[in-house]
């Protein structure tokens, strides 16, 4: 048993003998205290934005259904940036980047889609796809007779 336990206290000095790595922390942003207030205030006032905004792209999607998929949404994002707007304000700014999303969920809401026809933060590979059918595009116009 002495000899168990001397192995093991063995083991437990060497691992605590050999250095650590240094662990670095990669934040995506630093905190800006008067960005994240000011962020706060205009979306305590702006977050109603949201529903109009659903709205739009959903009547253009589902014209039927998206009456009540956009309010659906609408509500949950504007009580999703309502509350954010209220812990930004409550915490002077210190929240970092917090929920927000430049994809998914802007910081502020004009700076979502609104549009629902427009290609807007699309990867490159569709940007490339793009200008090759607006190329044949432009190629068919330009025909005299089509195939």
């Amino acid at each position: 048993m002495k000899k168990i336990i001397a192995f093991a206290l063995i083991i437990c000095v060497i691992a605590s003998a050999v250095p650590q790595e240094k662990v670095e922390y990669v934040y995506p942003e630093e905190v800006n205290p008067i960005n994240g207030f000011t962020r706060g205030v205009v979306n305590a006032f702006t977050f109603w934005l949201e529903v109009p905004r659903n709205l739009i792209l959903d009547v253009n999607k589902y014209p039927f259904f998206g009456l009540l998929t956009g309010s659906l949404k609408g509500l949950y994002f504007s009580g999703a940036r309502a509350c954010l707007s209220v812990a930004d304000v409550f915490m002077l700014g210190a929240t970092g980047p917090s929920a927000y999303n430049p994809d998914i969920f802007p910081e502020y809401v004009w700076e979502s889609r609104w549009n629902p026809y427009a290609m807007t933060n699309l990867p490159p590979e569709y940007a490339i796809i793009k200008e090759e059918a607006d190329v044949r595009e432009a190629d068919d116009e330009n025909m005299d007779e089509p195939y």
